[in-house]
């Protein structure tokens, strides 16, 4: 990065939110590499996965606000066999707390089938996500909203594409997990 280095990308007001709420810093740094990264290689496409659902909207916007000449494709999030969200913290899970990380997508799989059930009030869609998360006293919950997915705002009502995302403490190992209301992505 150079040991004179002064700009730095700020990914604003959304990068304050959810995730850059416990992590101060952490989406200027992300923003500021990944601008770099463009601006070496020049990519026409550029894929991040939906995982990191409030990444992916941040690198969306920068690509758009500077005019960056690049398509960015937002795949999938990744599942092993037992639904947990595919992610190299994962190894950090012992047996026992890998079975309670699960309550992670159980509670997006509530709030997902409440909507598609006809749901709309969000308060109702996490209360029934909640309860699949208290259901376990070993996940210590760091959020779990309904949000717009561009804006990263709290919604009051949820629609179609609106997005659930949850972070959580499942021993020692932190993880992060979304679904997008709508769209079947929780097998």
């Amino acid at each position: 990065y150079g040991k004179n280095r002064f700009v730095t990308v700020s990914a604003g007001k959304r990068g304050s939110l959810w995730e850059g709420a416990v992590r101060p810093g952490h989406f200027d740094g992300v923003l500021t590499v990944v601008a770099k990264l463009f601006n070496i290689v020049q990519p026409d496409v550029a894929i991040f996965g939906r995982k990191d659902l409030q990444q992916a909207s941040l690198v969306k916007a920068m690509v758009r606000d500077f005019d960056f000449p690049l398509a960015i494709v937002v795949a999938p999030t990744v599942r092993e066999s037992d639904g947990l969200a595919l992610s190299s913290r994962n190894v950090y899970l012992s047996e026992e707390d890998r079975g309670h990380a699960l309550a992670l997508v159980r509670s997006l799989r509530a709030a997902s089938s409440a909507f598609d059930g006809g749901e709309h009030d969000a308060e109702r869609l996490l209360e029934v996500g909640r309860q699949q998360l208290f259901a376990v006293s070993a996940i210590k919950l760091d959020y779990f909203a309904v949000v717009d997915p561009d804006s990263f705002e709290r919604e009051l009502r949820a629609e179609r594409g609106s997005a659930v995302i949850v972070a959580a403490r499942v021993g020692p190992t932190r993880l992060i997990d979304n679904c997008i209301l709508g769209e079947n992505d929780q097998n």
